[in-house]
């Protein structure tokens, strides 16, 4: 209904680039959107100090510094104490509406360190995916269709989505607070991006970035000693 797992069979270019910036930070955490069977989360977890996987249908493995959470991610809210190094969120953003989309990346501000990334994906609608889809024609702010039969059949996506092109994508999150440093297009068409929260000025960069890194350090280690207690906490606080 929602796709193959791609990342049970294989790891791509972004994955591998999220596991090599992670293996290289001290005290890592990372949340893994949509984590689906949990393929990346499982690898992430080998570089990772601490990962949070997040999906409404969420894998059934076990270890010991991974936590999940099984929630709708259009309902996930989280406390302002929590941030993480980083934050993936692959293959899954075009399966919600632009405005659905819009509301998370805002909200995914505050769950991330002021030097932390971003690295999510899209389907791209010049993908074979876009092939006679019935939403090409739409602005994408409005744009939310299901895929060509043929191509419903082929790769298992029975329910809407919303396809982009590249500067569809970097607009949304350019608009919605985040600076894309590096974007590129994967052989079969999709989309590909690493961004940073977005600087207020330049000035304000320059001023508070040696006191946002030991920032970031000192949450990230905040959230180590203390997650055993919190995590029972924010699972309340889904449910509450």
């Amino acid at each position: 209904m929602f796709g193959h797992s791609i990342s049970i069979e294989r790891l791509d270019r972004l994955d591998q680039m999220a596991l090599h910036w992670l293996k290289g930070q001290k005290d890592s955490s990372v949340m893994d959107l949509c984590c689906g069977e949990g393929g990346l989360t499982k690898n992430l977890a080998e570089v990772c100090d601490l990962v949070v996987g997040v999906d409404i249908n969420p894998p059934d493995f076990v270890l010991p510094n991974v936590h999940i959470v099984a929630i709708d991610i259009r309902d996930l809210n989280l406390p302002k104490e929590i941030k993480f190094s980083a934050i993936t969120w692959q293959r899954a953003i075009h399966y919600l509406s632009y405005k659905e989309a819009e509301n998370i990346l805002k909200k995914a501000l505050d769950w991330i360190c002021p030097n932390g990334k971003l690295l999510i994906s899209a389907s791209g609608i010049n993908s074979e995916l876009g092939n006679d889809y019935p939403g090409k024609e739409q602005p994408v702010q409005n744009r939310m269709d299901f895929l060509s039969e043929d191509m419903q059949n082929k790769h298992d996506i029975q329910v809407k989505v919303c396809l982009y092109t590249m500067p569809e994508f970097l607009t949304l999150l350019i608009n919605t607070g985040w600076e894309p440093t590096e974007y590129f297009v994967s052989e079969f068409g999709n989309l590909k991006c690493v961004a940073t929260p977005k600087k207020l000025s330049t000035f304000m960069t320059t001023i508070t970035n040696s006191a946002q890194t030991k920032s970031c350090h000192c949450e990230s280690r905040y959230n180590l000693i203390t997650f055993k207690i919190e995590i029972s906490l924010i699972v309340a606080w889904f449910w509450r």
